[in-house]
């Protein structure tokens, strides 16, 4: 009897430590006629970066005054796009068609003026890319290469797809991650805020967690397009089509140990997708399939 008591006692404790309360959502009125998605906020919460449909093109929203502006229409700026820890520079891939072929070149931008720095002129190659300590690393042709100012200290992670395999290159060193078997497709890979863990998605299975060192696997079941909320969250969404078109979409929130699942009250009648969350994860931006984006402030406990 003590025994199941005392069980009930952590069952409880275990449920209370993990709660995720909304505590307001706006919409954003620069959005109101639609077009802009993928929206990615901020580390220092003070702005937010969307993008058009097809990725092209950056615009910064600012959360003080309420402006949107334009920080450049290049194509393919808005995939995946790096802020960096100190908010003064964007780093993105530029996708364009030269004799026919398509050609990715990854670039810098200084927020404040503009400027911009090609770093990897247009290629062939894939790139992936993203800021450490405010400073670019990339990986292209399985070589990493990164700012020589960052310390031999820093951390330095980068997660790719390559061949449907995950691939994380550490300190320039590269492994293969098939966590869920090597005959599977892997997407949506991503590493948390701490580099501790990577949340992915395997096709066909679902989503799941693992430590960077590709162990301690564990499933958060259907959950498309995953993002980092903090480093004990994720956050993404539960589409539903008919093969053909989108009937509904919503926002789920999961802890990475799985015990927390939780849908994400939105308002009624929008369809909630690609959702992002700030670092601390106290942010969770999102748009329609419209192109309206929206601002949900939540408290993680």
């Amino acid at each position: 009897m003590k025994k199941l008591l005392l069980f009930f006692l952590v069952l409880a404790q275990t449920t209370l430590a993990q709660q995720v309360s909304v505590l307001s959502i706006e919409k954003i009125k620069a959005t109101d006629t639609g077009g802009y998605f993928y929206p990615k906020i901020s580390p220092d919460n003070q702005f937010m970066l969307m993008t058009r449909g097809n990725y092209s093109g950056l615009y910064q929203y600012s959360l003080a005054d309420k402006k949107l502006k334009t920080l450049n229409e290049d194509p393919g700026a808005g995939y995946k796009v790096q802020i960096s820890e100190d908010c003064s520079t964007v780093l993105y891939t530029k996708t364009e068609l030269i004799r026919k072929l398509r050609h990715n070149s990854l670039i810098s931008q200084t927020i404040s003026t503009g400027e911009r720095k090609v770093l990897v002129s247009p290629t062939r190659d894939a790139i992936s890319a993203r800021m450490v300590n405010s400073r670019p690393v990339y990986v292209r042709s399985r070589n990493m290469v990164k700012a020589k100012s960052l310390r031999s200290t820093d951390k330095v992670y980068v997660i790719t797809i390559e061949n449907r395999k995950m691939v994380l290159y550490k300190n320039g060193n590269r492994t293969e991650l098939t966590p869920n078997g090597a005959e599977l497709s892997y997407i949506w890979a991503s590493i948390s805020p701490d580099n501790k863990n990577i949340v992915y998605t395997a096709a066909g299975k679902g989503t799941f967690v693992c430590s960077v060192t590709g162990k301690n696997v564990t499933s958060l079941g259907k959950l498309s397009a995953p993002s980092w909320a903090g480093n004990k969250y994720v956050v993404g969404m539960d589409d539903r089509d008919d093969g053909e078109k989108l009937i509904s979409s919503s926002l789920v929130i999961s802890s990475i140990d799985g015990k927390l699942r939780k849908t994400l009250e939105t308002p009624a009648g929008i369809n909630a997708m690609y959702p992002t969350a700030s670092k601390d994860g106290s942010r969770i931006a999102f748009n329609t399939d419209r192109g309206e984006v929206y601002l949900m402030l939540v408290e993680l406990k």
